[in-house]
């Protein structure tokens, strides 16, 4: 029949592993083969987030540039050291965060905001989160500029080390997308979940060593604040990193930076 809607098989729960495991690569099958509607209306979604205005979506790319200035100094006006090497700590970790507390909260409401397009559309369960994590990797690019940015104005050097970043943005994503899978059914059968979340990720904000680091809780012996949380290591080795590019290039930045070593706190 001209115009149908396209059948989709319901699996039911009580089938056997074999069988949901099956369902579950058609859906994502499904879902590829038919990528060009969710990648589109992902695009759209930026598109009217920033519609009227001048700038377009580098509001989000001046907003992360604005922030990340404004609390490398408030880090620094806390906790003191050099401002050097405390916008490029916050920068990147402010960033790393956005993105992963981004594909969370975004797999809280990816069911929940598309109630109506599931009662009206037959497209794959997936889809729905595919598109919500494209919003996110977009959002990411515009926030990528900063490191960039970052890269030129300090004079980071790129080493082979930096690849490891392309293979933690790619778990990152495929992360983001099992958590909506997973969190997004659940979200939207108990609606208490995705406020509890978003007040859980509020508070991992300041639980992260984005604008502290572990080194400044040992030297107060508070170090058993954070020791729980997993990225405080994983930053301790970033700052670390960060520390001995200041130290390897010192009178090489300030030749070509004269006005840096007036940016001390």
């Amino acid at each position: 029949m001209r115009g149908a809607l396209p059948r989709v098989q319901v699996t039911p729960v009580e089938s056997s592993l074999r069988e949901q495991v099956h369902a579950s690569i058609d859906d994502f099958s499904r879902s590829w083969q038919d990528r060009q509607p969710w990648l589109l209306a992902a695009v759209v979604a930026i598109g009217n987030k920033y519609r009227r205005t001048i700038l377009g979506p580098w509001w989000a790319t001046l907003t992360t540039l604005m922030f990340v200035f404004g609390l490398a100094i408030l880090r620094i006006g806390l906790s003191g050291g050099d401002l050097r090497e405390a916008i490029p700590y916050v920068g990147l970790g402010f960033i790393g965060f956005s993105l992963i507390s981004g594909g969370v909260l975004a797999g809280t409401s990816v069911y929940v905001s598309a109630g109506q397009q599931l009662s009206t559309s037959r497209q794959p369960y997936s889809a729905y989160v595919f598109r919500a994590n494209t919003q996110q990797m977009l959002d990411f690019f515009h926030d990528a500029v900063v490191i960039l940015i970052l890269v030129v104005l300090f004079a980071i050097p790129v080493t082979l080390m930096w690849g490891w970043s392309i293979v933690a943005l790619v778990l990152i994503v495929a992360s983001s997308v099992g958590v909506g899978l997973w969190l997004g059914p659940l979200a939207a059968r108990f609606r208490d979940v995705g406020p509890f979340v978003y007040a859980l990720m509020r508070l991992m904000f300041f639980l992260t060593p984005i604008f502290w680091s572990m080194d400044e809780l040992e030297a107060t012996g508070q170090a058993w604040l954070a020791w729980f949380n997993l990225g405080s290591r994983t930053h301790m080795r970033s700052r670390s990193a960060i520390r001995s590019w200041g130290r390897c290039t010192p009178r090489h930045r300030s030749r070509r930076w004269p006005w840096r070593r007036s940016w001390r706190w």
